[in-house]
């Protein structure tokens, strides 16, 4: 018995192929047989209506003007890719020993001037987003330049293989508001990519959320559809983000490919397939909304936290950790690499003030060891902090994928863990730094980094919720540790890395309840790390 499970819903499919300004040479009308192969001129590809069923636009270079394919491309090029439409430019064919011009040149300037991502031209000529034969699969649409024989069999491979998208919904009702619910008007590209992200929807509201220093900007999304099956007195929820397109690239691939095929279904967030698109410059993701859910941060201060952490190694990752390997790696030449350049100005006087005396140059040259070192290696998140964790009920459920590594130290995630509760953990903290630091240095000691022997703390400390997770996160990492000290070099690192974050933190208005700031919890972060590598140090300068 077979069944088969038809799609409710037909999608529509583009039919149409249009050349530009000159009609179609029979051999293509033939190759391309399963489309609707037409002449073309600007009417047809700048109203919106008429380019909903368009496939794919063929530019033509012509011998007697070689000149107009530029014009063309600056003109057009840029808004059919918005619409996922494919775009084909033919060269001239450049017989050899023959002194035809290089019209190649008029194609590159195009690509660079508009950072148009291309496919067919030789990367070391451009610095915009040039695709490799493997990777045009992932990044269209783009620009395919050829000059090839049986091209239009080439051309009808690939739009068999690599179809268009859903064409931009022209009904969509699109309203985006930023944190303070301010109305924030959309970029052309921007709405464009909405409108086809969401094509099966009336209208579509955009919340923009607060936090992430990636540079990506994220929303939750209300969304109203168009096919009403249970009716839409409540929207559906989304999380959506919008930025940079090779940015936004990584991460729909680090979560198609690592995130939804190596993450328990309920342990992250579902990645919408059909609604994650890519522009020119700009890119789209969009997943279901985790609701239900807080940040692993708050569930910690609340002492709530163990189980979530435990449930995050053993369960959220666990394909990762069961997918690693031992190997002799260069792990401190590794750890060196992660080193910050620079100690942003505005945080050097605190720092000082604190207690760090040592540079950054100083501490890298505390992380020279043996060159190869016993290390577990797999793929880590990079981004492990204590707001891309998220805890409902006992389960720990991950988020944003930017970041993600398949081939690194393991201790990488731990360490992050222990470093993002640290900071973002104690702001508005009513102790001063001092208190604060006297309050959890027996963790940064020989005994509890290197020993694991960790000194009781009064469960009426306000740091007693931090002493918890951070025995749970260590004797995690004590199960992939191969050598003595190992996590606490990772971990040196993973702090310093918070110190140093470019970003001013500090508010323009005074504090006047003297709660602790996030510049200043920063600055401790290096006090703490320094203090690490210089301990581990010490014991190594011991033992030899």
């Amino acid at each position: 018995l077979i069944v088969v499970i038809l799609e409710y819903r037909k999608r529509e499919t583009r039919q149409i192929i249009g050349f530009f300004d000159e009609d179609p040479p029979d051999e293509a009308v033939t190759c391309l047989g399963a489309y609707d192969v037409r002449r073309f001129d600007e009417s047809d590809i700048v109203e919106p209506r008429r380019m909903a069923s368009i496939a794919a636009v063929v530019f033509r270079q012509q011998s007697t003007v070689p000149i107009k394919v530029k014009r063309d491309l600056e003109k057009f090029a840029e808004s059919l890719l918005w619409r996922d439409c494919r775009v084909f430019v033919e060269l001239l064919p450049i017989e050899p020993g023959s002194k035809t011009p290089d019209f190649d040149s008029l194609v590159y300037q195009v690509m660079e001037e508009r950072r148009l991502p291309v496919s067919g031209l030789k990367p070391e000529k451009l610095t915009t987003y040039t695709a490799s034969a493997e990777e045009i699969r992932d990044m269209t649409p783009m620009v395919h330049v050829f000059r090839l024989p049986d091209t239009w069999s080439d051309v009808a491979a690939y739009l068999r293989d690599f179809p268009p998208g859903e064409s931009p919904s022209n009904e969509l009702s699109v309203t985006v508001r930023g944190r303070d619910d301010s109305i924030i008007v959309p970029s052309p590209e921007e709405k464009i990519l909405l409108e086809r992200a969401f094509h099966d929807c009336h209208r579509v509201k955009l919340i923009e959320n607060s936090g992430g220093l990636s540079g990506v900007r994220t929303y939750k999304a209300f969304a109203d559809n168009r096919y009403e099956y249970v009716g839409n007195r409540t929207r559906y929820e989304y999380f959506a983000k919008i930025g940079d397109r090779d940015l936004i690239s990584k991460e729909y691939l680090s979560y198609r490919d690592i995130a939804l095929e190596h993450i328990p279904f309920h342990l992250g967030p579902r990645l919408r397939l059909d609604r994650c698109v890519l522009g020119t410059q700009l890119g789209i993701i969009v997943s279901d909304y985790v609701s239900g859910a807080e940040h692993l941060r708050d569930c910690a201060r609340q002492g709530r936290a163990v189980p979530i952490v435990a449930n995050l190694f053993n369960t959220t990752l666990r394909a990762w950790r069961d997918n690693s390997v031992k190997r002799n790696f260069p792990l401190h030449e590794c750890l060196q690499e992660r080193i910050p350049k620079d100690i942003p100005i505005h945080r050097r006087e605190s720092i000082q003030d604190l207690g760090g005396t040592r540079s950054l140059d100083e501490l890298k040259s505390l992380l020279k060891r043996p060159p190869l070192e016993l290390t577990q290696i797999g793929t880590v998140h990079g981004d492990l902090h204590a707001l891309n964790v998220l805890a409902r009920g006992g389960d720990a459920i991950v988020i944003d994928f930017e970041k993600v590594v398949r081939r690194a130290p393991l201790l990488i995630d731990f360490a992050a863990i222990e470093a993002g509760l640290f900071v973002s953990g104690f702001i508005g903290d009513h102790r001063t730094e001092r208190r604060l630091l006297s309050s959890v240095e027996s963790l940064y000691k020989i005994d509890a980094l290197v020993e694991h022997e960790f000194k009781p703390c009064d469960s009426s400390d306000p740091s007693a919720w931090f002493f918890d997770c951070v025995r749970q996160v260590r004797m995690q990492a004590r199960q992939i540790e191969h050598c003595s000290a190992q996590y606490a070099h990772v971990l040196a690192v993973a702090l310093v890395k918070k110190a140093c974050n470019e970003r001013d933190f500090s508010s323009k208005e005074e504090d006047e309840e003297k709660r602790l700031t996030e510049e200043k919890v920063r600055a401790l972060a290096y006090v703490l790390s320094e203090r690490i590598l210089v301990t581990v140090t010490n014991i190594d300068g011991d033992n030899n």
